[in-house]
C-alpha cells in the first residue's frame, strides 16, 4: 500500500498534535497518542459522505475539519480535526474512495 496522504491535527496550523491521519490506497487511519497509542483503520470504500466545516479562525490558518460519515459500525463518524487545506484533502479522499470502491467492485465480480 502506498501513502496517498498525510498530515497531522494542527493548533494555529502548527502540527503540536499527537494525531495522524494517513490515506492510503484502500484505507484511512487515524493514530492518536504519544505513549498510549491507538490507531482506527476504516476501508475507504464504506465512506458515505464527505463534510468539510472551516470556521473563521481556521481560515485564518488555512485549515479545517472533514468530517466522514461512514458504513463502518465502529466508527460510523470519523473527524480529521484542524487539517492544512481541507478542501484539497476532500478532493484527494473523494478519488481514493472512487478508486477504493471500483477496486472492491472489481474484486466481487472477480469471485
Amino acid at each position: 500500500m502506498s501513502v496517498i496522504w498525510q498530515d497531522k491535527s494542527r493548533i494555529c496550523g502548527k502540527p503540536i498534535t499527537f494525531t495522524t491521519y494517513i490515506i492510503e490506497d484502500d484505507c484511512l487511519y487515524v493514530r492518536e497518542g504519544l505513549f498510549n497509542t491507538r490507531e482506527n483503520q476504516t476501508l475507504l470504500y464504506k465512506v458515505d459522505d464527505i463534510n468539510v466545516e472551516v470556521s473563521l479562525v481556521d481560515k485564518l490558518f488555512n485549515q479545517g475539519t472533514i468530517v466522514l460519515s461512514t458504513k463502518d459500525k465502529s466508527s460510523p463518524t470519523i473527524v480529521l480535526k484542524n487539517i492544512l487545506n481541507p478542501y484539497e484533502v476532500r478532493k484527494v479522499l473523494t478519488r481514493a474512495i472512487k478508486e477504493a470502491r471500483e477496486r472492491s467492485e472489481e474484486r466481487r465480480v472477480g469471485k
